[in-house]
Order: C-alpha cells, then structure tokens, then sequence
C-alpha cells in the first residue's frame, strides 16, 4: 500500500475536484486502506463515512483567508469581561492546536483497520499568509520532527505556557486553486514540507455526456487546450463546470454565469482573446457569444482597437450548434 504523506496539497485549477476528492484521502488516511480501495467503495458512503468521523473529531476542516492569524490556528488571547466589569485578557488555544491535543486521544471507529489517523484539512491553503498563520509550526509538521520520532521537536507556546509538539498520528491534507497563486509562488517553508498531486480537467469524466448533440467532453478539451496556449495550464477549466450541465438551458446558464466571467478575471476584460477561446473550430475569431461592435468614425480616424460586447440575445446559448462549432473539426 503506498502511504499517504503527513503533509499534503491537492492543486490544480478551479474545478478539478480537489475539495471533492478530500473527501476520499481523509476516509483512506482514518482507515488505513489504500486510496484506490476507498474510492471503488464510491463516494456517496465515503461521504457519509467522513460526516461521521467529522462529527467524532477525527477530522477537521478550515478554509484560509487573509485575516486568518496565529491567533486563530495556534494560540492567542482574547479579551473577556468578569462578573465584576474587569477587562481580562486569556489565553486561548486555536483550531489547530485544539485538534492536535484531542487526536492524541482519538475516538475509536468502527473500521478493523483503523489505527488512530486523524486528518486535518485545510482548504484554500495559498489563500492565508502561511508565516502569519503557522509561524514556528512550519518547523514541527515535518515527519520526522512530529512527536514519538527520534528528532521530535517541542516548542514554548508563550501565552498558554505550555510545550507542543504535532503527533505523528495528525495528517494535514490541503488544497490549492493554480488561478489564485501558482505553485511556485507558494511558501519555500511549507512547500518543502508537503508533498504534492496535481489534479488537472479531466474531460474524460465527461465522455458520454451529450447536450442535443453538443459533447461536453470535447467542448471542455477545446476550450482547455485553447486557455493552455493563449495563458498556461494553471488556468484551465475543471471538468465541474459541466458536471451538473443535463439541459441546454444549464448549458447556457454555465457558460454565461461560470465561464464568460472566469474568463473575464482571467483576461483581464481583453475580449479579443476570450473570443479565441471561445470561437469557432475554422476560425476562432468568428465567436458567436462575443460579438464585434461597429467600428465608429472616432475609431478609425485615430486608428483605436477594436471594441467588444458580450451577446445579450438568449437564444443564441440556447443553439447548439455555436457549441458544437467550437470542437468541430478541430481534430
């Protein structure tokens, strides 16, 4: 059975599956089985699996944001009032360390081959200022510096004045979105800590899917391979875009409330490029859902780029054939 590091990071663009897929690695890492067993167990009982574990506080889940601190993770103080009106000020244990105290404890389920894991997650992990948040923690996820190992390390927490190490039954699972910070940019001292698996569109989860003849697996890979060429590959589609898509009208919904705007922040508004996304197989400048304005005299007197508008008539995402005019003979 291949182990599951201590420390890791799902990454991949938006929509990939990485939170989804959480779900899967913490059910494997409580019971000790191999990924690719719990996942043939399909995911509606491995759902349930993780609610109950969860709610046994095996696992835990966090999201990270830019406010998020020391404070909140580790340890800090915060200000109460007493029955008399005094202002005090106590030290207050944070989401990690709470969890890191009662795994040492672990509540027992009902799987043979349970063996004390508990999983921490921590989802949008390159959202959060990691030295603010982790601060000396950084040093003690290391595996061999976790407690019981030969090079345990221990660290004074200051307020509560008390000493921590992490236990080596605690796994960190993480997530990271490529299109909000590269992989590269992520923190030198957390990226060597954890290992990685990229999760990328996988347009054969799609294989089959057909909307009045439109094939969403084929129209995800065009559009994908177009994004890849014209930006890079951190920022491509995920295939749960078009997973709940089983009308036209989803279809439609989909691509003018997830895709046009995603790829509005992505190109900064340059609607020229967007229409090479989005355009036609023969010629990808021809896009039916970005449609060129009319040059005006103001324009092509003082020589100034062309102007571009969103299609605001419904019916044309309604018709299938601008979708299937996309992947259509691009082969």
């Amino acid at each position: 059975m291949e182990k599951i590091s201590n420390n890791l990071l799902l990454y991949g663009p938006p929509g990939t599956g990485k939170t989804y897929n959480v779900v899967n690695y913490a059910v494997a890492i409580i019971e000790n089985r191999p990924l690719e067993d719990v996942i043939a167990d399909g995911y509606d009982g491995n759902l349930e699996k993780y609610d109950r574990y969860t709610k046994m506080g095996r696992i835990a889940f966090m999201t990270f944001h830019q406010s998020l601190s020391y404070d909140d993770f580790i340890e800090g103080i915060r200000p109460e009032v007493t029955e008399t009106g005094e202002l005090i000020y106590t030290p207050t244990p944070g989401a990690f360390y709470k969890f890191c105290v009662s795994s040492e404890n672990p509540v027992k389920t009902d799987s043979p081959t349970d063996v004390g894991n508990c999983v921490f997650i921590i989802d949008e992990i390159n959202r959060g200022n990691i030295s603010r948040i982790f601060g000396e923690l950084i040093t003690l996820l290391e595996s061999s510096r976790r407690k019981g190992m030969p090079e345990c390390l221990e660290v004074f927490l200051a307020q509560m004045k008390v000493k921590f190490s992490v236990p080596a039954n605690v796994y960190v699972l993480g997530t990271m979105n490529t299109a909000d910070k590269s992989l590269t940019a992520l923190d030198a001292a957390l990226r060597r800590r954890f290992e990685f698996v990229e999760m990328m569109p996988d347009p054969d989860v799609l294989k089959g899917r057909r909307i009045m003849e439109v094939d969403l697996s084929k129209l995800l890979a065009t559009i994908n391979n177009r994004i890849e060429l014209l930006y890079d590959r951190e920022h491509m589609l995920g295939h749960a875009y078009f997973i709940p898509v089983k009308t036209i009208d989803d279809l439609a919904q989909c691509m003018i409330n997830k895709i046009i705007p995603q790829l509005q922040d992505y190109f900064f508004d340059d609607y020229e490029k967007m229409c090479w996304v989005l355009g036609k197989a023969s010629d990808p400048r021809q896009c039916k859902f970005i449609k060129l304005r009319k040059r005006n005299r103001f324009q092509m007197n003082f020589n100034l780029p062309d102007v571009y508008d969103i299609e605001t008539d419904y019916n044309v995402f309604l018709n299938p054939q601008n979708y299937i005019d996309m992947y259509k003979g691009a082969d």
